[in-house]
């Protein structure tokens, strides 16, 4: 059996750091001081390169790369326009997630000026602006934010 590694989740502690949003010396700076945060076996240095998992990641920053990845791809929304429900179909397009209209209706948008998108411990808002306000199928929003919650 062969063990690829492209398939693993690994990564090195500069490219984990970024790619959970952090600084590039984000690992290395909590290995230095507060290596006890990474569960064991989750991290190790090769050489002088940090060498950490997916789920030591996950541990540390309290957020699961699927959720990251998909704040980064909802984030694409912002400053563009659409209807409600062009914009809940984008959401739920890039989330997986039940689409915002099955569980709410046109007021509740209104009223929080934001689509909610929840599912286990993944859950987002997605922010907008009224480009134009007037009823579910006739207004325009302008997506100004994603928030992970």
């Amino acid at each position: 059996m062969k063990l690829d590694l492209n398939k693993l989740p690994i990564y090195s502690g500069s490219e984990a750091s970024l790619l959970w949003g952090k600084d590039r010396f984000y690992v290395k700076t909590i290995m230095q001081q507060h290596p006890e945060r990474f569960p064991k076996g989750t991290i190790r240095k090769i050489g002088k390169t940090w060498i950490v998992t997916q789920e030591g990641m996950e541990e540390v920053t309290g957020q699961k790369l699927e959720g990251i990845q998909m704040v980064n791809k909802l984030q694409e929304l912002v400053g563009k326009t659409f209807t409600p429900h062009e914009l809940d179909e984008q959401a739920v397009r890039i989330t997986g997630l039940p689409a915002f209209f099955d569980r709410n209706g046109w007021e509740t948008a209104v009223e929080q000026e934001s689509f909610a998108y929840e599912k286990g411990d993944i859950a987002y808002n997605v922010v907008f602006d009224f480009v134009k306000k007037a009823d579910e199928d006739k207004s325009i929003l302008k997506v100004a934010d994603v928030e992970q919650l």
